[in-house]
């Protein structure tokens, strides 16, 4: 479980840096 979550939340972490702060 931990390693599905940290996998995703490496993929959710660069998606909303991007969604928060729109080039």
């Amino acid at each position: 479980m931990a390693f599905i979550t940290s996998f995703v939340l490496t993929l959710l972490f660069p998606f909303m840096t991007v969604w928060k702060c729109p080039a």
